[in-house]
C-alpha cells in the first residue's frame, strides 16, 4: 500500500472535478435568436493546485516520489480524457448545429423549388388552356392567309391578262394610227398633186381665155373701125 501522500483535492476521475470549468457561450443564430452551446473546458487551476501532496510522517522519500509520479500520470490521463470528452461534445454540438442549418437550407430550397415548380406548372397549365385558342386562331389566320394568297394570285392573273390585252390594244392602235397617217399622207399627196394639176390647168385655161378675149377685142375693134368706115361712107353717099 502507498502511504506516502494523498492529494488534498477531490475525486478527479469524473468530469465534474473542480479543475474543469464549463462555460456557456451565447452566439447569434442566422434568424436573430440566441442559441447556447457548451464551450470547451478550461483549466481553472494549475498542476500545483491539483496535485498538492502533503508527506505523512514516517514516510519514505523514495516511495513518496514514485507515488507522486503515478499520481501525475493519472491526472494527465484524466485531463486528456476530459478534454477529449469535451471536444467530442463540442463537435457533436457543432455537427447538430450544422445539420440543423443544412436541414433548414434544404427545407428552404425545397420550398423554393416547390414554389418554382408550382409557378411553372401554373404557367404550363395556362399555356395548355390557351393552346386550343391559339390553334383556332392559327387555323383562322392560316385560312385567311390562304384566301388572301388565292385572291392575290387571281389579281395577279387578271393584271397579267389586262397587261397583255393592253399591249395588244396599244399595238393594234399604233398600227391603225400608222395606217391612218400613211393614208392621210397619201391623200394629202394626191390632193396636192390634184391641186397643182388644177392650178396648172386653170392657168392654161386662163391664158387661153385671155388670148381669146384679146383676139375678140381685136376683132371687135376691127369691126368697130369697119362699121365706122361704113357709116362714114354711107354718110358721104347721102
Amino acid at each position: 500500500p502507498m502511504a506516502a501522500s494523498e492529494p488534498v483535492t477531490g475525486d478527479v476521475g469524473t468530469p465534474d472535478h473542480p479543475w474543469l470549468h464549463k462555460e456557456t457561450a451565447v452566439e447569434p443564430t442566422s434568424h436573430g435568436g440566441r442559441s447556447s452551446r457548451a464551450a470547451s473546458p478550461r483549466l481553472t487551476g494549475g498542476l500545483s493546485t491539483m496535485t498538492q501532496y502533503r508527506p505523512r510522517s514516517g514516510s519514505n522519500p523514495g516511495t513518496g516520489r514514485s507515488s507522486n509520479y503515478s499520481g501525475v500520470a493519472g491526472v494527465h490521463s484524466l485531463q486528456e480524457s476530459a478534454i477529449l470528452v469535451a471536444v467530442r461534445k463540442q463537435l457533436e454540438a457543432m455537427e447538430e448545429k450544422f445539420t440543423a442549418q443544412i436541414n433548414k437550407v434544404q427545407q428552404q430550397s425545397d420550398r423554393l423549388r416547390d414554389a418554382a415548380f408550382s409557378r411553372v406548372d401554373s404557367k404550363m397549365s395556362s399555356m395548355e388552356a390557351l393552346q386550343p385558342k391559339l390553334d383556332r386562331r392559327l387555323a383562322e389566320l392560316s385560312g385567311n392567309y390562304k384566301g388572301l394568297s388565292d385572291e392575290m394570285q387571281s389579281q395577279i392573273r387578271r393584271i397579267d391578262q389586262m397587261d397583255s390585252r393592253l399591249w395588244e390594244w396599244r399595238h393594234s392602235f399604233e398600227e391603225e394610227i400608222r395606217a391612218k397617217f400613211s393614208e392621210l399622207e397619201q391623200n394629202h399627196q394626191q390632193a396636192s398633186s390634184a391641186v397643182r394639176l388644177a392650178n396648172a390647168t386653170s392657168e392654161d385655161s386662163t391664158k387661153r381665155v385671155s388670148r381669146r378675149l384679146q383676139r375678140l377685142e381685136g376683132l371687135e375693134q376691127d369691126r368697130l373701125v369697119s362699121s365706122e368706115d361704113t357709116t362714114q361712107s354711107l354718110l358721104n353717099l347721102h
